[in-house]
């Protein structure tokens, strides 16, 4: 519960510095797209495909495996299904959004429940994930670490650059290279950076 309790707090400060930083800096950031916007990125996950795969908005799922888009998300907004699958931005169905903020650390551009917003993506309740099961469920490049007890699709690193975001010119370092925390994994991988849980202001670098 306490954990909980401090991604709740994590994810509202987040959101609010974010808005408040990629105003400061005169640019909306990677930007929300319109649903028909372009938008690569590497998936959620690398399967795909199959009669008894899951379409787009149709949940739950525990990892990109079990979607038809190769995309599954965890993403606690407003009324809409907490874990669904997706897919890249590209053509975006009716009721969705292409939100290129949200998983910029891994270079996702998803479509995503909601109307087209006039700026960047709305904050989610909860910091996002993308769900995995193993490191071969995860895009080329990315493997599938623990944090807080969840598991989730993120970077290999080696140095704190390498977990660094640049939105419009505003450095966002809310994640911090770090020790996986899966059971028998010896490996350094991006993850939420505690220190920023006390002070997110000391956690982004704008460009002036």
């Amino acid at each position: 519960m306490r954990n909980r309790r401090i991604k709740q707090i994590w994810a509202v400060f987040l959101g609010s510095l974010l808005a408040g930083a990629l105003a400061c800096s005169g640019s909306s950031g990677g930007g929300s797209q319109a649903a028909d916007g372009g938008g690569g990125g590497g998936g959620g996950g690398g399967g795909g495909g199959g009669g008894d795969t899951k379409a787009t908005g149709e949940g739950p799922c525990e990892s990109a495996d079990e979607c038809a888009g190769d995309v599954c998300v965890a993403i606690i907004d407003g009324n809409n299904p907490p874990v669904y699958c997706t897919e890249p931005c590209g053509s975006c169905p009716d009721g969705f959004f292409c939100d290129s903020d949200t998983f910029a650390l891994v270079d996702l551009a998803f479509c995503r429940f909601g109307d087209t917003p006039n700026g960047p993506a709305p904050t989610p309740e909860e910091p996002p994930r993308l769900p995995c099961t193993s490191d071969a469920s995860c895009e080329s490049g990315l493997v599938c670490a623990t944090f807080m007890g969840e598991r989730e699709c993120t970077l290999p690193c080696a140095v704190e650059d390498d977990c660094t975001v640049e939105l419009g010119g505003v450095a966002i370092n809310f994640s911090t290279c770090a020790a996986d925390q899966t059971a028998g994994e010896s490996r350094d991988v991006c993850l939420p950076d505690p220190a920023c849980f006390p002070d997110p202001t000391g956690c982004i670098a704008l460009p002036f």
